[in-house]
């Protein structure tokens, strides 16, 4: 399956590897209401692949207003530094009206 990912993140998707593999895990638990966790070795490709994932949600015709992607590992954008400011920030970006938001984040590794 050859898929074009759209994204407004400032990084080409279309120049790293598919992962088809990982892909149909993730969209065979798309639409269940669970958490989705990535994990694995640090630089193998976590962030990529939750970002083909969103980006893939973005062209099925999710609307992307009703996505968000917070890097928490970015130093120097990430303004949030307590957990109330976590929780702040993920409610400030949720509209009640809106009940099939989906939120995408990458978390500090410690």
């Amino acid at each position: 399956m050859n898929i074009k990912y759209v994204s407004d993140h400032n990084i080409n998707m279309e120049e790293y590897i598919s992962r088809e593999h990982y892909m149909e895990k993730l969209r065979g638990l798309r639409d269940l209401p669970l958490i989705k966790v990535i994990t694995g070795m640090r630089r193998c490709g976590k962030s990529t692949l939750m970002m083909m994932f969103r980006d893939e949600i973005i062209s099925s015709g999710i609307d992307s207003e009703k996505t968000y992607y917070l890097n928490l590992g970015d130093e120097l954008n990430n303004t949030i530094s307590t957990p109330r400011e976590l929780i702040d920030d993920i409610k400030s970006h949720l509209v009640t009206s809106t009940p099939s938001r989906r939120i995408f984040s990458k978390l500090l590794d410690f």
